[in-house]
């Protein structure tokens, strides 16, 4: 839900679950565009949406594939996670703002 201060949407994901349909947002101007969802889903184009599109684009929100990935890694320990719960869905909660 809002949060208490109204200003942001909070998703909060128990381990290994997804929403039952995408969140999206939509961010864009006249030159630069994304469409990104709760679980990192989405595409990036430039000008025209449909014609130059930076990232491919799915359309499947059952499967709701990741379009791009950011990897976090601890050098000292070698451990590893994403930013968000696609494409990995780990034991860990996920905060989606």
């Amino acid at each position: 839900g809002f949060s208490k201060d109204g200003k942001e949407y909070i998703i909060q994901l128990p381990a290994k679950v997804k929403t039952p349909s995408p969140w999206i947002n939509v961010l864009s101007n006249e030159h630069f565009g994304a469409l990104v969802t709760e679980s990192a889903m989405g595409t990036v184009w430039f000008g025209n949406s449909q014609l130059n599109r930076l990232l491919p684009w799915s359309n499947d929100p059952i499967s709701d594939p990741p379009s791009d990935a950011i990897y976090i890694r601890d050098e000292d320990t070698g451990a590893f996670w994403n930013a968000t719960p696609s494409p990995v869905l780990t034991d860990t909660s996920y905060r989606v703002r």
